[in-house]
């Protein structure tokens, strides 16, 4: 699945794909997939279902991602203020270093 971020949010879709072989690819337009939803077609259904999965774990990994980058960040600001603390322990108070 490709696209679907700007599929729902109407937004210029920054997707990008290379295929290493030949595939089929399947367009859907939000208008016709709004109708057949309205119309009750149990398989828009299963697309939509599928999507919402999809997006859901891409947001769950970002969420992850996001989580590990901040308790890095963390980690780092934490060896930062000791390698500080241990600057001033040895050469006290020195504006120039």
């Amino acid at each position: 699945m490709l696209g679907e971020i700007s599929f729902f949010s109407g937004e210029p879709s920054s997707a990008h794909v290379t295929t290493l072989s030949q595939v089929k690819v399947i367009v859907i337009d939000f208008d016709v997939l709004h109708q057949q939803v309205v119309e009750g077609d149990r398989v828009t259904g299963l697309i939509l279902l599928n999507m919402s999965e999809a997006m859901a774990k891409r947001a769950s990994a970002m969420t992850r991602q996001l989580s590990e980058i901040y308790a890095k960040q963390q980690e780092m600001e934490t060896q930062v203020s000791e390698v500080q603390q241990a600057r001033t322990a040895m050469f006290g108070e020195w504006s120039f270093i």
